[in-house]
């Protein structure tokens, strides 16, 4: 395949601007390399229910071909394992039969780049629903010809999963109580995924642990022009005399995702995926118990009765506690799903049971959690929506 000299001078360019302190390059005079890899380490896609999704790469030559080159792309976990640790991610290898590629890639003679390759990914069958995958790439000679580079020669394919859900609303508090508890966490991560209708009223608890954590619609008192905040819209948390007010507010009749970090000295809220504050400040680490939504023991901040959260509906899902402090990245990157097998997850309800008032923890640690209502059970609720209509 022929190549325009302008497009192969630029292809030679990216390379070198990118890995220009690699000593490498001066050693190993020609040489194979993925073209995307010059520009990023990663690329994200967001795998369809019905059609799956695709993903394009390129692999190039440093010069002109002076006969054929065949070259393949292997899955390589070691690759995944540094990509994790440098982007504190917890991607796993996807199973090969959820994907296709080919299995030769050719660059022919007088060409600096082969076609691009399409990697195919099927959409996730429900078994493998759960765990966020990745693809993981090493650029490979098959004869050995060809060396390859270090930095360029490497590629991870991210995905996210479209999954469809049938979840509960309620309409006022929840009673949701979590069996199992107390749990000691010195340090821990709360997070979920919800839907209000409104904000109308102050005090409604998403979460509270019992005396120590709390976490409730508070301030302002009223609309406040000079945000733009509409009343009691700002999560606060509470803690042990002391709170912290996120720089972000919900937006009801719209999916958000709040999360509050400890990391033993620091409380820090994320609103939506973004940094919205935080504050130096101790904590009990004793979870008393786990009450989401008005459930279980919350009266200890009086915030179970209920008057708080009469009228307002609610849906809710990708309800989590970590015995660990997530990172940013780490929030951002499963807002909509995470593995069931994490490191540090201790409760996981993802509230997609369909049916009944008792909701599975999928972690397998048996904090099974039971409503004191039936919900009304909204079906075909897509990860991706970024609004559900409330059902009549």
């Amino acid at each position: 395949m022929k190549k325009g000299l302008n497009i192969a001078a630029a292809l030679l360019l990216a390379a070198f601007a990118t890995g220009c302190n690699d000593a490498e390059y001066g050693t190993l005079g020609t040489h194979a390399f993925i073209n995307e890899s010059t520009s990023a380490s990663s690329t994200k896609v967001t795998i369809d229910p019905s059609n799956g999704a695709e993903a394009q790469l390129t692999v190039c030559l440093s010069e002109k071909a002076d006969r054929n080159y065949d070259f393949r792309l292997v899955v390589d976990d070691a690759v995944l394992a540094t990509y994790n640790a440098e982007q504190a991610s917890s991607y796993v290898t996807m199973p090969s039969e959820i994907f296709t590629m080919p299995d030769k890639i050719t660059i022919e003679a007088g060409s600096f780049s082969a076609n691009p390759v399409t990697i195919h990914i099927n959409p996730i069958p429900a078994e493998y629903i759960g765990e966020t995958y990745a693809i993981p790439l090493r650029l490979e000679s098959v004869d050995g010809n060809m060396p390859t580079t270090t930095k360029t020669s490497t590629f991870v394919i991210t995905t996210e999963s479209i999954i469809s859900s049938t979840l509960p609303m309620f309409t006022g508090r929840t009673g949701l109580s979590a069996a199992g508890f107390p749990v000691s966490l010195p340090q821990f991560t709360v997070e979920c995924r919800f839907q209000v209708s409104n904000t109308g009223n102050r005090n409604r608890d998403i979460f509270c642990s019992g005396s120590n954590i709390l976490l409730r619609f508070e301030d302002p008192q009223n609309y406040d022009p000079a945000t733009g905040f509409q009343a009691h819209s700002l999560i606060q948390f509470q803690g042990n005399g002391w709170f912290l007010n996120p720089s972000l507010s919900i937006t009801p009749n719209k999916w958000q995702h709040y999360a509050i970090t400890y990391d033993g000295s620091k409380v820090t809220i994320y609103v939506n995926g973004a940094f919205a504050g935080s504050k130096e400040g101790s904590i009990d680490p004793n979870f008393e118990f786990a009450g989401w939504f008005g459930g279980g023991g919350s009266v200890a901040h009086g915030t179970s009765g209920p008057t708080w959260w009469a009228g307002c509906k609610i849906l809710c899902s990708e309800l989590r506690i970590w015995s660990v402090c997530r990172t940013e990245a780490q929030i951002q990157n499963n807002m909509t799903t995470t593995s069931a097998k994490s490191e540090g997850l201790v409760g996981y309800w993802r509230m997609n049971d369909g049916k009944g008032k008792t909701f599975e923890d999928c972690t397998g640690n048996g904090h099974t959690l039971t409503a004191e209502q039936d919900p009304v059970w909204v079906e075909n609720i897509l990860s991706t929506d970024t609004e559900t209509a409330w059902p009549e």
